[in-house]
């Protein structure tokens, strides 16, 4: 399975990438996927998709979001050590990273005041299937940041809060209007104090919002902080995207991340990326075979901290 490629090194944060997302939060990467790899991975979230159908009561049709779906399918593991963006991943988190969370969203069209079932599923867990109806377009907006109680913990004293993680949301289909069931973001608000204060309706953007636009293939970039909403699907294609989660790895995982069948497999970096560590200790004091992104990082002569 991939492994450490010499291509990381020609896809690097540039400082002109990295003043942009620190500016507002977030960076469109674009021609992130190759058009054979687009096909491969948008070929097994349909897949998924018929499966859910089938066994966890989930139909054709219906907007869900699916938790712990790495292990689904080798293309969806393939892309966590991606040569295209998780080089981008180090200027910002530094060598002790690890992916955390892991969730894929698919979201059909729908017309205008029609009711839509959203689904929130876990791989593995039919049981844990939370569902509710969406009425109205107001009801499409939930304008959060990512991390949920995280976010209450760390804004005690009123200071801006670390940043912890980052996603990269990879869009398997194109989101270039407006109503394509995009993204919306707050830019900035990541480390706007007055934004980062919960708001008592979440369907109300808590600053000026712009709509990030991307074509399949292109990759998303943001900062766990930044308050952004998803939308309802007005366009003629089914939204598919992936989100990878990555963080520090000493911040506990967001769903059961299940990849033990890749462990034996993989490379050195790839175990770490899935959160390997030789004991608890190794999490907040890592040995060398904790983080092998470390010394590679060195022998390249790639500095960052």
């Amino acid at each position: 399975m991939g492994g450490m490629s010499e291509n990381w090194l020609q896809h690097q944060m540039t400082d002109a990438e990295a003043a942009q997302f620190e500016r507002d939060g977030y960076l469109v990467i674009k021609e992130a996927l190759a058009p054979a790899q687009i096909a491969r991975l948008s070929g097994a979230v349909d897949r998924v998709s018929a499966e859910l159908a089938a066994d966890y009561d989930v139909p054709a049709g219906d907007w869900y979001n699916l938790l712990d779906f790495l292990s689904l399918d080798d293309a969806f593991f393939e892309l966590i050590d991606h040569p295209r963006t998780f080089p981008k991943l180090w200027r910002i988190l530094g060598w002790n990273l690890r992916v955390y969370h892991a969730h894929l969203i698919v979201g059909p069209t729908v017309a205008p005041a029609t009711p839509q079932a959203r689904h929130s599923v876990e791989t593995f867990h039919p049981e844990r299937t939370r569902s509710k109806t969406a009425m109205t377009t107001d009801d499409w907006w939930g304008w959060h940041r990512d991390s949920g109680q995280v976010n209450g913990d760390l804004e005690i004293g009123g200071a801006v809060p670390p940043r912890l993680s980052v996603k990269f949301a990879y869009y398997l289909r194109d989101a270039l209007g407006d109503e394509d069931g995009n993204m919306w973001v707050v830019p900035g608000s990541h480390v706007d104090p007055a934004m980062l204060r919960s708001t008592d309706d979440r369907r109300v953007a808590p600053g000026p919002a712009v709509c990030v636009h991307a074509a399949a293939g292109d990759a998303v970039l943001f900062d766990r902080r930044i308050v952004h909403s998803s939308s309802p699907n007005r366009g003629a294609a089914t939204r598919q995207v992936l989100f990878y989660g990555y963080s520090h790895r000493w911040v506990r995982e967001r769903d059961d991340m299940t990849v033990d069948r890749y462990l034996d497999h993989c490379t050195p970096i790839q175990r770490q990326l899935l959160g390997y560590s030789h004991t608890a200790h190794g999490y907040t004091s890592p040995a060398p075979e904790d983080v092998p992104l470390r010394a590679w990082l060195e022998e390249h002569g790639v500095g960052v901290g």
